[in-house]
């Protein structure tokens, strides 16, 4: 049957070792041929007849033992390694948060693992690397804002070739290691590291960056190296997941055309971040005539407006104060010391909007010491803009010369 057993392990590439017991049954076979061989000679020994036979089975018992304890052992190493990922996986399917599920993967490693720290570093497309995730144990010197531009060539480079090779990188001794990077050990020593398991982080085929932990016991490095495989994929993956969902988090936050903010981001802007204590200024903005130049010279025409309709904006006031209302609708929140300072900064928005032949009516208001009801004040803009929005068309502008 364990024969048997070993058999279907091989076909199924699975490790099921028997060495021992296959060393305990020789002995066994051997002893008992001895014996089997001085019977039919007829000769008897200074050992009793069958002596042989009995060691025989006394050595396959003890051989048996330690099968048996290789087993248990074996066994129980990979209990404990799927609880290891049962634990992960809970951590990484309990929370919509790519950043904080992270986090969670990075903690638990860390103390599972008994390490000093686990951490992600993230290319950052110009040759260089940042830790970007990090968690210490108690009484660790955190390390994430040190570790900030860690250069390619020369340094993380070598590490890389290890991954092509052997898929992760184990330091036993960085002392030793000093020899094979130089560089790397000038990174490490500073920070207190002896020890050190590392793995790549993988997209699409591509490496974006690499994950480790400081200073396991050396005791645990080959399980760690085991580990390490399977975060490699799981790591990878949030990371993958936390890019989509910044990418669905700029889509539902920002215009795609100008790349300001959008109303969902200016009614979140006014719920939860908007100072109404501090004195604060509203600016509302409306182009004039968008329609006809997109009737007349096409949308492309229209929409190279609104962007620079919103990039007048933007250098006013800043990119992140600056919203998308609708088609042809801006407004701006804009923090400002006095009322003063804040119309000089519309009427530096008015010249431009002027000389770059833009037709845009502008309102305003102003909190001189803060008010919480921000409504009155974009009631009060949106009046103003539509005043001077009416004057443009009383005073005999036509909207077909508008925008030209």
């Amino acid at each position: 049957m364990l024969i048997d057993n070993e058999l279907y392990c091989r076909k199924k590439g699975e490790s099921f070792s028997m060495k021992l017991f296959y060393i305990g049954a020789g002995v066994f076979v051997a002893a008992s041929f001895i014996d089997m061989s001085r019977y039919i000679a007829g000769q008897k020994g200074s050992i009793g007849r069958g002596s042989w036979f009995k060691l025989g089975l006394v050595i396959f018992v003890f051989f048996m033992v330690f099968q048996i304890f290789d087993w248990w052992s074996k066994e129980k190493t990979s209990l404990e390694r799927d609880r290891f990922v049962n634990h992960l996986l809970q951590y990484i399917m309990g929370s919509m948060d790519q950043d904080h599920k992270i986090n969670k993967v990075l903690e638990y490693l860390c103390e599972e693992l008994h390490a000093d720290r686990a951490y992600i570093f993230e290319d950052m497309k110009d040759g260089t690397f940042d830790n970007t995730y990090e968690y210490c144990a108690a009484g660790v010197t955190p390390e994430i804002d040190n570790l900030k531009g860690l250069p390619y060539v020369g340094t993380v480079d070598g590490w890389y070739e290890e991954y092509k090779k052997g898929g992760h990188v184990l330091i036993y001794d960085l002392e030793k290691y000093r020899a094979v990077s130089e560089n790397m050990y000038n990174v490490l020593k500073p920070q207190g590291i002896r020890t050190l398991v590392t793995g790549p982080l993988i997209q699409e085929g591509e490496y974006i960056g690499f994950f480790g932990v400081d200073n396991p016991p050396v005791e645990m490095m080959e399980e760690i190296s085991e580990i390490i495989r399977l975060l490699m994929f799981f790591l990878s993956e949030m990371v993958s997941r936390r890019d989509y969902q910044r990418k669905l988090v700029e889509y539902s936050y920002h215009d795609s055309l100008t790349g300001v903010g959008n109303r969902r981001a200016i009614t979140e802007f006014e719920r939860e971040k908007l100072d109404t204590s501090r004195p604060y200024g509203f600016v509302m903005c409306d182009i004039n005539g968008l329609k006809t130049v997109n009737d007349n010279d096409g949308h492309e025409a229209g929409d190279a407006l609104i962007k620079g309709v919103a990039l007048c904006l933007t250098e006013v006031f800043g990119h992140d104060q600056v919203y998308r209302m609708g088609g042809d609708e801006f407004a701006a929140y804009v923090y400002d010391d006095s009322r003063e300072s804040f119309e000089s900064r519309v009427n530096r928005l008015r010249t431009m909007i002027r000389e770059k032949g833009y037709y845009v009516a502008v309102g305003y208001s102003f909190a001189v010491h803060g008010d919480p009801d921000y409504r009155a004040c974009r009631r009060e803009a949106d009046n103003r803009m539509y005043d001077e929005k009416r004057k443009f068309y009383r005073d005999g502008n036509d909207r077909r010369r508008a925008g030209d």
